[in-house]
């Protein structure tokens, strides 16, 4: 009977072949997706309805008419802004944001752990300007 020996070891065959398949990923993948740079954009125009701290540091705007999203605010500035527009002015808003990444750790963890909630998109605030009510 005749042997035959592969021209690798099998060590070695299994090293480039995990190579090549990473390789192939990464090919595969598109740059925005790799760096995570990019995420939907959006804005909306609506009242503030609530705004709840959470115990990382970020809060959570509800809006009047958005059943579907939640509305993180990481940054202190912006949530002062919104609470003034929200108690002290018309309460209307347009708000700029977009979807969360998986960098925004301090927005990652904003909803509810209770198993039984409903879950929200996770929307992250770019930029909050007051607005009058036009209905």
């Amino acid at each position: 009977m005749t042997s035959f020996k592969t021209a690798l070891p099998t060590t070695s065959r299994t090293k480039w072949l995990l190579i090549a398949l990473l390789i192939g990923a990464l090919i595969g993948c598109s740059p925005n997706v790799i760096s995570d740079t990019e995420g939907r954009r959006g804005m909306a125009r609506d009242a503030i309805f609530s705004l709840e701290p959470r115990q990382n540091g970020a809060y959570v705007m509800w809006l009047r008419h958005d059943s579907e999203g939640v509305y993180c605010i990481n940054e202190q500035a912006m949530y002062d802004k919104a609470q003034q527009i929200m108690t002290k002015g018309t309460g209307w808003a347009i708000v700029e944001y977009h979807t969360l990444r998986l960098t925004e750790l301090s927005c990652k963890n904003v909803e509810s752990t209770d198993k039984n909630a409903s879950h929200h998109t996770i929307y992250v605030v770019n930029t909050i300007t007051e607005t009058e009510n036009q209905q």
